[in-house]
């Protein structure tokens, strides 16, 4: 009787492990793709004079190097194949574009992050995301609110969770306004 305690005692020690190594890893996921959000939703006066600098650049070479260097921090959070389609569909700078041309910046107010839709055992993560922003003109100082949706994927790599998927599937008023008044 002796022994199975013991075996049941060390059985429920590896459980309880195991659920809080995937609840930790779930956490971590779930901060990965928060940063990223707050990163690619957050446009201050500084990003807008960096993008206004990088579109009058003639050099192609030049305009290049500058996207990618403008982009380091949300490079870092992506795997390369998700960088690669972020910029391929000027995801990286359709808000810098949007808070430039529309004279204003935007904050984030909240990023929710809906249940994961994988098994986090599965080194995937993905979640549906809605963000309320702020945005507030540079020109009167006044305040508009507005959400955007979209979804974003993760993946492990190298034991770090990097996001691997970003698609905005409900663009903020404000921005599709300013870009389709371009």
């Amino acid at each position: 009787m002796k022994k199975i305690i013991k075996l049941f005692n060390i059985l429920s020690i590896v459980t309880l492990i195991l659920v809080g190594c995937s609840g930790s890893d779930e956490n971590n996921a779930q901060k990965v793709a928060k940063d990223f959000g707050t990163k690619l939703y957050t446009v201050d006066s500084k990003r807008i004079n960096d993008y206004n600098v990088l579109i009058k650049s003639k050099d192609v070479h030049s305009l290049a190097e500058i996207m990618h260097s403008n982009d380091e921090t949300i490079k870092s959070l992506m795997t390369e194949e998700g960088y690669n389609s972020l910029v391929a569909n000027r995801d990286n700078t359709l808000n810098t574009q949007s808070c430039a041309e529309g004279n204003y910046t935007m904050q984030i107010e909240n990023f929710t992050l809906s249940p994961n839709v994988y098994d986090i055992k599965e080194n995937k993560a993905g979640y549906k995301f809605e963000t309320r922003l702020k945005f507030i003109s540079n020109k009167d100082k006044t305040e508009h609110t507005d959400i955007g949706k979209g979804y974003i994927g993760l993946s492990k790599e190298n034991g770090q969770w990097k996001i691997s998927v970003y698609r905005m599937t409900e663009l903020p008023k404000l921005i599709k306004d300013t870009l389709n008044n371009k």
